[in-house]
Protein backbone atom coordinates (compact mmCIF):
# COMPACT_ATOMS: atom_id res chain seq x y z
CA UNK A 1 0.00 0.00 0.00
CA UNK A 2 1.14 3.43 -0.87
CA UNK A 3 1.04 6.68 1.41
CA UNK A 4 -1.23 8.38 -0.86
CA UNK A 5 -3.92 5.45 -1.72
CA UNK A 6 -3.62 5.17 2.62
CA UNK A 7 -4.34 9.13 2.75
CA UNK A 8 -7.59 8.09 0.60
CA UNK A 9 -8.73 5.34 2.96
CA UNK A 10 -8.14 7.58 6.09
CA UNK A 11 -10.68 9.92 4.57
CA UNK A 12 -12.97 7.41 3.09
CA UNK A 13 -13.39 6.03 7.09
CA UNK A 14 -13.06 9.51 8.71
CA UNK A 15 -16.12 10.63 10.90
CA UNK A 16 -18.01 12.63 8.17
CA UNK A 17 -20.28 13.98 11.21
CA UNK A 18 -17.25 15.76 12.39
CA UNK A 19 -17.80 18.95 9.89
CA UNK A 20 -20.73 20.48 11.75
CA UNK A 21 -18.28 20.73 14.50
CA UNK A 22 -16.37 23.94 14.87
CA UNK A 23 -12.59 23.49 13.48
CA UNK A 24 -11.10 23.91 16.91
CA UNK A 25 -12.96 21.33 17.97
CA UNK A 26 -12.22 18.76 14.96
CA UNK A 27 -8.25 19.45 15.23
CA UNK A 28 -8.69 18.37 19.26
CA UNK A 29 -10.68 15.43 18.26
CA UNK A 30 -7.84 14.26 15.47
CA UNK A 31 -4.93 15.14 18.67
CA UNK A 32 -6.79 13.62 20.96
CA UNK A 33 -7.14 10.39 18.79
CA UNK A 34 -3.56 10.78 18.47
CA UNK A 35 -2.67 10.62 21.92
CA UNK A 36 -4.40 7.93 22.76
CA UNK A 37 -3.41 5.31 20.04
CA UNK A 38 0.33 6.64 21.20
CA UNK A 39 -1.10 5.22 24.93
CA UNK A 40 -2.35 2.39 23.42
CA UNK A 41 0.88 1.30 21.34
CA UNK A 42 3.51 2.00 23.86
CA UNK A 43 1.46 -0.25 26.55
CA UNK A 44 0.99 -3.30 23.62
CA UNK A 45 4.70 -3.09 22.91
CA UNK A 46 5.86 -2.71 27.12
CA UNK A 47 3.63 -6.26 27.30
CA UNK A 48 5.42 -7.68 24.82
CA UNK A 49 8.73 -6.24 25.86
CA UNK A 50 8.46 -7.20 28.98
CA UNK A 51 6.55 -10.48 29.44
CA UNK A 52 6.45 -13.71 27.30
CA UNK A 53 3.41 -12.62 25.43
CA UNK A 54 3.59 -14.44 21.55
CA UNK A 55 0.12 -12.65 20.63
CA UNK A 56 1.07 -8.83 20.33
CA UNK A 57 2.24 -8.68 16.73
CA UNK A 58 -0.78 -8.38 15.23
CA UNK A 59 -2.08 -5.69 18.43
CA UNK A 60 0.86 -3.86 18.15
CA UNK A 61 0.28 -3.40 13.88
CA UNK A 62 -2.94 -2.45 14.66
CA UNK A 63 -2.29 0.35 17.25
CA UNK A 64 0.26 1.52 15.17
CA UNK A 65 -1.79 2.01 12.49
CA UNK A 66 -4.38 3.47 14.51
CA UNK A 67 -1.30 6.02 14.90
CA UNK A 68 -0.76 6.81 11.43
CA UNK A 69 -4.50 7.50 11.01
CA UNK A 70 -4.79 9.45 13.20
CA UNK A 71 -1.37 11.81 12.34
CA UNK A 72 -3.01 11.62 8.76
CA UNK A 73 -6.46 12.83 10.09
CA UNK A 74 -4.96 15.61 12.04
CA UNK A 75 -3.00 16.78 9.19
CA UNK A 76 -5.52 16.44 7.12
CA UNK A 77 -7.97 18.67 9.19
CA UNK A 78 -5.10 22.10 9.14
CA UNK A 79 -4.21 22.11 5.53
CA UNK A 80 -0.73 20.09 6.85
CA UNK A 81 1.20 17.93 4.16
CA UNK A 82 1.24 14.33 5.48
CA UNK A 83 4.41 13.44 6.76
CA UNK A 84 5.97 11.02 4.66
CA UNK A 85 6.18 7.69 6.30
CA UNK A 86 8.93 5.45 4.83
CA UNK A 87 11.75 5.05 6.09
CA UNK A 88 12.05 4.18 10.20
CA UNK A 89 14.76 6.91 11.31
CA UNK A 90 15.46 6.50 15.02
CA UNK A 91 14.16 9.94 16.68
CA UNK A 92 16.19 11.19 19.92
CA UNK A 93 13.29 13.34 21.43
CA UNK A 94 10.81 10.77 21.09
CA UNK A 95 7.37 11.49 20.73
CA UNK A 96 6.11 12.30 23.99
CA UNK A 97 7.95 15.44 24.06
CA UNK A 98 6.67 16.60 20.65
CA UNK A 99 3.52 15.62 21.39
CA UNK A 100 3.09 18.31 24.24
CA UNK A 101 5.02 20.29 21.62
CA UNK A 102 2.22 19.82 19.12
CA UNK A 103 -0.51 20.10 21.85
CA UNK A 104 1.26 23.57 23.12
CA UNK A 105 0.97 24.98 19.39
CA UNK A 106 -2.84 23.82 19.11
CA UNK A 107 -3.35 25.43 22.45
CA UNK A 108 -2.12 28.18 21.47
CA UNK A 109 -4.36 28.40 17.82
CA UNK A 110 -7.24 27.34 19.92
CA UNK A 111 -7.20 29.62 23.17
CA UNK A 112 -4.54 32.53 22.66
CA UNK A 113 -5.66 33.36 18.71
CA UNK A 114 -2.34 32.60 17.16
CA UNK A 115 -1.78 30.94 14.00
CA UNK A 116 -1.60 27.69 12.68
CA UNK A 117 1.38 26.77 11.66
CA UNK A 118 1.07 24.12 9.22
CA UNK A 119 4.75 23.39 8.51
CA UNK A 120 5.18 23.19 12.26
CA UNK A 121 2.52 20.74 12.78
CA UNK A 122 4.05 18.68 9.32
CA UNK A 123 7.10 18.52 11.33
CA UNK A 124 6.29 17.39 14.54
CA UNK A 125 3.37 14.48 13.46
CA UNK A 126 5.96 13.08 11.30
CA UNK A 127 8.50 13.33 14.13
CA UNK A 128 5.49 11.76 16.47
CA UNK A 129 4.47 8.77 13.48
CA UNK A 130 8.59 7.88 12.71
CA UNK A 131 9.06 7.34 16.67
CA UNK A 132 5.94 5.69 16.94
CA UNK A 133 6.39 3.20 13.95
CA UNK A 134 10.80 2.96 14.84
CA UNK A 135 9.69 1.69 18.34
CA UNK A 136 6.94 -0.66 17.04
CA UNK A 137 9.49 -2.32 14.32
CA UNK A 138 12.02 -2.93 17.09
CA UNK A 139 9.28 -5.14 18.71
CA UNK A 140 7.54 -6.39 15.42
CA UNK A 141 8.72 -7.13 11.79
CA UNK A 142 6.46 -4.90 10.13
CA UNK A 143 7.05 -2.80 7.13
CA UNK A 144 4.89 0.76 7.04
CA UNK A 145 3.02 -0.42 4.32
CA UNK A 146 1.70 -3.34 6.13
CA UNK A 147 0.62 -1.30 8.77
CA UNK A 148 -1.24 0.66 6.82
CA UNK A 149 -2.63 -2.15 4.90
CA UNK A 150 -3.82 -4.09 8.46
CA UNK A 151 -5.25 -0.56 9.10
CA UNK A 152 -7.29 -0.02 6.32
CA UNK A 153 -8.47 -3.95 6.03
CA UNK A 154 -9.50 -3.68 9.80
CA UNK A 155 -11.54 -0.10 8.95
CA UNK A 156 -12.78 -1.31 6.13
CA UNK A 157 -14.17 -4.43 8.28
CA UNK A 158 -15.46 -2.23 10.81
CA UNK A 159 -16.93 0.66 8.23
CA UNK A 160 -17.37 -1.42 4.73
CA UNK A 161 -19.80 1.71 3.13
CA UNK A 162 -17.12 4.52 4.85
CA UNK A 163 -17.49 6.05 8.46
CA UNK A 164 -20.95 4.92 10.50
CA UNK A 165 -21.35 6.59 13.70
CA UNK A 166 -23.96 3.47 14.57
CA UNK A 167 -20.68 1.58 15.24
CA UNK A 168 -19.18 4.01 17.37
CA UNK A 169 -23.04 4.13 19.60
CA UNK A 170 -22.22 0.69 19.95
CA UNK A 171 -19.86 1.25 22.66
CA UNK A 172 -16.79 0.23 20.07
CA UNK A 173 -14.95 3.57 19.85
Amino acid sequence: MTPDEYRSAVARTANVELPKHPPRLRVWNWYAGLAGELGELNAQMRVAMHTSATDREERIIEEAGDVLWYAVALCSEVGAMVPELHPYPVVSRGDWADLGVLAEHLKKWSFHGRDLDPERITALVGKITRAALYRASTVVDATVAEIMAANVAKLKARHPSGFSTAYMEADHG
